[in-house]
């Protein structure tokens, strides 16, 4: 049973981190609306262990490790356009944002990922305040962002450039396409869930014994506020993100990868309609592989991949230790929310026999 709750946990925060990030702030915003690092060396890569795929890996050094997304260069050789597509994991190092934010100025456009419509700073703003829906979630997210000592992609980037193109589902069209394919973040989750128990997961515990270990670590990091050693647990899981979202997927797509690439998709055919040559699209890592595809199909191929470091891991004698969990666990809210995903990840993981009983 802990084996099944710790895979469900990791098959979860995979799904999470790289493709579905967003999605609940940008739907909950647009109803108020309307009632780095330079690319490492072969000889760096050489020896240390790594895993992952061709948009997110990790590089395990022992104590030290590196968790990286890639910006994979493609051309068009009958008219010179170029489009980079640019893997990102949503939280991450400052320095990971600063590199990236200080490459958007060299494209024409930059298409970027965000259900429910254009980055406004004015909803960033209400929704964040006390009272609303989502305050509880927001302070999950800050809790995970302090254990983590990561900034967040959408302060790390500035999104208001005149470059930046939105190219995602408003939230109408989000509702439309998830009552059409009758899916919503709930059976999204639950496929993830279905997904853990049913196959081995590279990077997800396979025993009992694993699955307490992992789970042991993981708590002792929690606990100790030790952001590295949270960090090298976490990052092996999530290089792994490509090969779940994949399976994910299945053969009939969903609405958080393959229709909102669509819809990328087709604001990328537009920008080039209209004459621009050098454009990137600014998306989590589980959604490149299926966008590679559809750039095949208009005549791209890819020349060259750069690797950017995200999570630099690496202990730190001088970070003080935290209790951080502690702290927000004393606030009534967030402790219901967390037990509310507790209890949906258990139940989850019941054998079905258990559950019609």
């Amino acid at each position: 049973m802990l084996c099944e709750r710790v895979r469900v946990l990791c098959a979860v925060c995979c799904l999470w981190s790289v493709a579905g990030w967003g999605i609940a702030e940008e739907a909950e915003a647009a109803k108020q609306e309307d009632p780095g690092t330079s690319p490492a060396s072969p000889a760096t890569l050489a020896s240390p262990v790594q895993t992952g795929g061709k948009y997110i890996r990790y590089v395990d050094k022992g104590k030290e490790g590196k968790l990286q997304t890639a910006i994979a260069h493609f051309v068009r050789d009958r008219d010179g356009a170029s489009v980079d597509l640019i893997a990102v994991v949503h939280v991450g190092d400052q320095a990971y944002y600063d590199d990236l934010d200080n490459r958007m100025i060299i494209y024409d456009g930059v298409l970027y990922e965000m259900v429910g419509g254009p980055y406004n700073p004015e909803v960033e703003e209400a929704v964040s305040e006390k009272g609303s829906p989502l305050e509880g979630l927001r302070m999950i997210h800050g809790m995970i962002q302090s254990l983590l000592q990561l900034e967040y992609q959408k302060n790390g980037i500035d999104y208001l450039r005149k470059n930046f193109i939105h190219a995602d589902v408003d939230w109408k069209k989000f509702q439309a396409l998830s009552e059409e394919r009758n899916q919503t973040i709930a059976t999204w989750f639950a496929r993830a869930m279905d997904l853990a128990n049913s196959e081995n997961l590279p990077g997800v515990p396979n025993d009992e014994k694993e699955s307490q270990a992992l789970l042991t670590s993981l708590m002792g990091a929690v606990v100790n506020g030790d952001a590295a050693a949270l960090k090298r647990i976490l990052a092996p899981i999530l290089s792994e993100a490509e090969s779940l979202i994949t399976r994910l997927e299945g053969d009939d797509g969903t609405v958080l990868v393959t229709e909102r690439n669509k819809v990328a998709f087709e604001v990328l055919h537009e920008q080039l309609r209209f004459g621009k040559r050098k454009l990137a699209v600014l998306y989590g890592a589980g959604h490149m592989p299926d966008l590679e595809k559809r750039l095949a199909s208009l005549g791209f191929h890819k020349v060259k991949t750069e690797w950017k470091t995200a999570w630099d891991i690496s202990d730190d004698p001088s970070t003080p230790k935290m209790n951080i969990l502690g702290d927000l666990l004393k606030d009534e809210r967030v402790g219901t929310l967390l037990n509310s995903a507790m209890k949906l990840i258990g139940e989850s993981a019941r054998p079905a026999t258990d559950k019609t009983e």
